[in-house]
């Protein structure tokens, strides 16, 4: 269990975080969700070649990371190529979630000790995945560079969508530099734990770089007691009206 922001976050077991993985063996309701989830999404942004979209949340446990691989895994079931990568290059969790190596990502890529093609894993049919790579000890300074950004527009022509799950907003500035190179940005909040003071924060830093913000994933909110899943809804944020169905933790 460690501190993070006078919270206490409780540490979770590497199979802990992979059973939430989405999977055939996943509850209906959990697919479903992520299937409106996916759906949304496609409805929220207008068509082209590659869409990119953060995954992000205001504090961290919220369970951003958890809903970026497994909307990457519901789109890529759907027959669309994706592209996962993970941003946050501070307590990267797609490498553990995925049950992938993290020797090469990200990071390495970007200060050019490898390349994208030796970083990438095809971790399943239609889905590619960048892990964070090793721990930098200037992750906003790799973030902002013209590195990223050229990376992302040479690999663009290979993907419909790309999604990357980046480092809570309120924590360090690295969301707000990537989403200036996204179609959009998603924010996960957990039920019973994110502040409302907290997400109004995350939203106004976001819209201080004219950031997109598609909409909000409420995430761990109470199921029916069938499953080890919990899941909630996910949110227009235009208008704060409902948009679809649940999402899973």
């Amino acid at each position: 269990m460690k501190l993070f922001g006078g919270k206490k976050v409780q540490e979770e077991t590497l199979a802990e975080k992979r059973a939430k993985v989405e999977s055939a063996k996943s509850n209906f309701a959990v697919r479903e969700a992520y299937n409106a989830l996916r759906t949304n999404v496609m409805f929220s942004i207008p068509k082209k070649k590659c869409r990119r979209i953060v995954i992000t949340s205001s504090d961290m446990g919220d369970g951003k990371s958890t809903n970026s691989v497994n909307l990457a895994v519901n789109i890529a079931e759907s027959g669309t190529k994706v592209l996962l990568v993970d941003c946050d290059l501070r307590r990267p969790n797609v490498s553990a979630l995925m049950g992938l190596s993290n020797k090469k990502g990200l990071s390495n890529i970007l200060t050019g000790y490898c390349s994208f093609e030796n970083a990438v894993v095809h971790a399943a049919p239609n889905l590619d995945v960048v892990t964070s790579g090793e721990i930098p000890p200037n992750p906003t300074e790799l973030l902002g560079s013209g590195a990223f950004a050229e990376l992302l527009d040479t690999v663009s022509g290979s993907y419909e969508y790309i999604i990357l799950d980046s480092s809570p907003v309120n924590i360090v500035a690295d969301t707000a530099l990537i989403s200036e190179l996204a179609d959009g940005v998603i924010i996960v909040v957990r039920s019973n734990r994110t502040e409302k003071d907290s997400v109004a924060q995350a939203v106004s830093s976001l819209r201080l770089v004219n950031a997109k913000i598609l909409g909000f994933i409420f995430n761990a909110a109470e199921s029916d007691g069938k499953s080890g899943y919990k899941y909630g809804g996910y949110y227009a944020a235009a208008d704060g009206e409902k948009a679809g169905n649940g999402e899973n933790e």
